[in-house]
C-alpha cells in the first residue's frame, strides 16, 4: 500500500506538481547511494544527507510527538513514508548512533514527512 500521489497524500495536495510524500523506495535509495552526517545548522541538530550527485538535504531532529509532549526534540529525527503494509507504517530513524528505516512506529505518533519531486529529464 502507497498513498503517494493519492488523495491522502498531504503534499500532493498542498505543494506544487509533481511533488508527492517519500515512498519506502525513496528512503532505501536515500539510505543505500547517500552519505549521512550530523549536522548543527545555526544552532538546529540534524542530519545533512548528500547524494553522489552532489545535491544535499537537512533533516533536522524534529523528534517526535505524542499527545503533546516532544521530548525527542533536538535529539532524534523521525519521517514518516507514504509506504504501509496493514497496521504498519513505514518511518525513517536517526539518533546518535544509527540511521535505519522501520516499520514499528504506531500510527498515533506526530513525526514530520519529507516532500519528493520527481525531476523531468531534458529529451
Amino acid at each position: 500500500n502507497n498513498i503517494s500521489f493519492t488523495q491522502y497524500d498531504v503534499v500532493t495536495q498542498t505543494w506544487e506538481e509533481g511533488a508527492r510524500i517519500a515512498t519506502l523506495t525513496d528512503l532505501k535509495e536515500l539510505m543505500n547511494y547517500c552519505s549521512i552526517q550530523k549536522e548543527t545548522l545555526k544552532t538546529i541538530r540534524g542530519y545533512r544527507v548528500c547524494g553522489s550527485n552532489g545535491n544535499s538535504i537537512f533533516i533536522p531532529c524534529a523528534g517526535a510527538y505524542e499527545d503533546d509532549d516532544n521530548e525527542l526534540l533536538g535529539y532524534e529525527c523521525y519521517f514518516w513514508t507514504g509506504s504501509a503494509e496493514e497496521d504498519i507504517v513505514y518511518h525513517f530513524s536517526m539518533d546518535e548512533d544509527d540511521c535505519i528505516w522501520d516499520d514499528d512506529c504506531e500510527r498515533y505518533y506526530g513525526l514530520p514527512i519529507r516532500a519528493v519531486k520527481e525531476i523531468k529529464a531534458n529529451n
